[in-house]
């Protein structure tokens, strides 16, 4: 097991979290998209308690599918820490719901949760992915559905 690919799974995870925090809050911010959102933070949850199920039980053999992380750990640390950033400041005082949103997909198409979005998306012979890939079944595409969710409000 390599230390980077440790790093960047614990820094995945940590993401994963994050956004699912953040998420739960925007269902408390955002009363009028509150189901929209609470689904998301589920999925977010989800996503970490998966990475983290493999993290224990395939990481040390050597068999997690890394390609559900991104390869620039630089990167991701930087993304986490505008998740973490936009959680804290969410926290002290709501944002305006458009820029909270345009927020949400801005990290949505950032390196890490964009990773693991493509990596459940696309065909695999790996029968670690597939199983990955049935149990995150439809949790997938948040960055499009909130780009949905802003076109149908006109925000």
């Amino acid at each position: 097991m390599t230390t980077h690919l440790r790093e960047r799974c614990e820094e995945s995870i940590k993401l994963e979290q994050t956004m699912s925090a953040l998420y739960r809050l925007y269902s408390t911010h955002c009363t009028e998209d509150a189901k929209f959102w609470w689904q998301l933070h589920l999925e977010e949850d989800d996503h970490a308690s998966i990475l983290a199920a493999l993290y224990k039980s395939h990481l040390p053999y050597g068999w997690f599918p890394a390609e559900l992380l991104p390869l620039d750990l630089e990167a991701l640390l930087e993304t986490s820490r505008r998740a973490t950033a936009g959680l804290q400041s969410a926290m002290n005082a709501p944002l305006p719901e458009a820029e909270a949103y345009r927020f949400a997909v801005d990290i949505e198409e950032s390196i890490g949760e964009s990773v693991l979005q493509d990596a459940i998306a696309k065909p695999t012979v790996s029968s670690i992915m597939q199983l990955v890939q049935n149990v995150i079944g439809e949790s997938k595409g948040h960055a499009a559905r909130i780009r949905k969710l802003i076109a149908d409000k006109g925000c």
